[in-house]
């Protein structure tokens, strides 16, 4: 009778170490508050979305998983969209400038954090959608209240200066120029 006896003690700590590690990881993706998916960078097939995506996006994960990176994004973007699918990409990219339609036909602003991995076997980008739009309107309407505060500015039939508190100029618009007698 020959026996053996091997202590595979550690090997089993090890291997529940390292599942809930993988455990922790994936509720950490799972329940990331910002939208996430994957996708095959080659058929540009959605591979994975979580919640948050969902919710966000409001396709239900089925059809979500049926669908391309391409459906997402509004018909007159695609020629932009391939063109950058096109390029070669680094492991790590942000971009801002997006659009992003959702389920009821809104389209929304993103930026988008994308990471290079294998998932499944597939050269896949890992993709975090940020709605920038609301930003993207205060921007604008920012830009608008320059605009006109501008136009006001220069061309007001009165005098319009700013100072420092020492009485030295600092701006002047043209009326001030003209009524002051420098305009020549």
């Amino acid at each position: 009778v020959l026996g053996l006896y091997e202590d595979i003690t550690e090997r089993k700590q090890a291997d529940e170490r390292l599942r809930q590690s993988e455990e922790q990881y994936r509720y950490l993706f799972e329940n990331n508050p910002h939208p996430m998916m994957a996708y095959d960078l080659e058929t540009m097939q959605i591979l994975a979305v979580i919640d948050a995506a969902v919710i966000k996006y409001g396709y239900p994960r089925d059809e979500f998983l049926n669908m391309t990176i391409a459906d997402i994004h509004p018909a007159e973007d695609m020629e932009r969209l391939m063109l950058d699918l096109a390029q070669p990409r680094p492991a790590l990219q942000y971009s801002e400038g997006w659009r992003h339609k959702l389920k009821d036909g809104t389209i929304i602003d993103v930026a988008v954090s994308s990471h290079i991995l294998d998932l499944k076997g597939h050269k896949a980008a890992l993709v975090v959608a940020q709605d920038i739009t609301e930003r993207k309107r205060a921007e604008a309407a920012l830009r608008m209240a320059e605009e006109k505060y501008r136009n006001i500015f220069e061309n007001a039939m009165e005098a319009i200066t700013q100072t420092t508190p020492e009485g030295r100029y600092i701006t002047a618009n043209p009326a001030t120029a003209r009524i002051l007698g420098y305009d020549s």
